[in-house]
């Protein structure tokens, strides 16, 4: 069974089914089309801002579609994320971040 990259199975939903749904949060709809721009667009971001194989990024998890954005963005940037709950105390995130000390 061949495995592939999460990035490349999401690109191909997209490709094959552009308009249907992708996220889904209260009021709010993204289709595979949309989704797959704003990952792009992210992506390049981080690759110009630095991002490379195995760079490890840190996302903040305040919001879902944004979460699931920047997720994708920085596997499609070939990168590694490291997720931040923005509802732990500061004292625990700031820790955490020098534990893993982020390449951005």
């Amino acid at each position: 069974m061949k495995h592939e990259p999460v990035q490349h199975l999401f690109d191909r939903m997209a490709q094959n089914m552009p308009e249907q749904t992708a996220i889904s949060c209260g009021e709010t709809r993204i289709t595979y089309r949309q989704l797959q721009q704003r990952t792009d667009k992210l992506a390049h971001l981080l690759i110009s801002g630095g991002a490379r194989k195995g760079c490890i990024v840190a996302i903040l998890l305040d919001s879902k579609v944004d979460a699931i954005t920047s997720i994708i963005a920085v596997l499609k940037a070939d990168a590694v994320f490291v997720p931040f709950d923005p509802l732990l105390p500061d004292l625990r995130l700031g820790t955490m971040l020098k534990d893993v000390t982020p390449d951005l």
